[in-house]
């Protein structure tokens, strides 16, 4: 897939209010990471992973400046999601091994990310039937495992399940 060109330029003639752009764009692209050979954009502040309740948002966010890196916070999850339907709560990666935890359930914030890079990225077909597949399996993961007493209600076990 040819990915549109990015690209996100600010001056001003405040130098304070440059200078602290400059910073900030700085800043954030130190939390670049390569895993197994795709970019991302790891959630930063100390933590070497992608989260499914960040960083498929942090990732459309920098889509202006890495549109590799914005899509790949998406694909990673898709990619990794296991056969049962149920998607990581983070990944990272260890070396050039990518490791999907599965450990925790994260904050579902992902569809919406996810379908936004469809639009960002061109309307590309192959990427929707992707995320569409990914999200029934997931949907029909949570059904299958998450309403415990048929109520119609999805049930959360634990602190980490939010």
């Amino acid at each position: 897939m040819k990915l549109p060109k990015t690209g996100v330029s600010f001056h001003i003639a405040n130098t304070a209010m440059q200078k602290l752009y400059d910073t900030a764009v700085e800043k954030c692209s130190g939390n670049l990471q390569c895993f197994a050979g795709d970019w991302v954009l790891v959630e930063g502040g100390g933590y070497e992973k992608i989260w499914l309740e960040t960083q498929p948002m942090g990732g459309e966010m920098y889509a202006g400046y890495r549109m590799d890196a914005a899509l790949n916070n998406q694909r990673l999850f898709m990619r990794t999601q296991r056969a049962d339907g149920r998607l990581a709560g983070s990944i990272q990666c260890i070396g050039d091994t990518v490791e999907p935890q599965f450990n925790k359930f994260q904050g579902f914030c992902f569809p919406h990310s996810a379908l936004n890079m469809y639009y960002l990225i061109g309307r590309d077909r192959a990427y929707l039937d992707e995320l569409a597949e990914c999200l029934e399996k997931f949907d029909a993961y949570l059904w299958r495992w998450r309403d415990s007493n048929g109520d119609g209600c999805l049930e959360s076990f634990c602190v980490y399940d939010t």
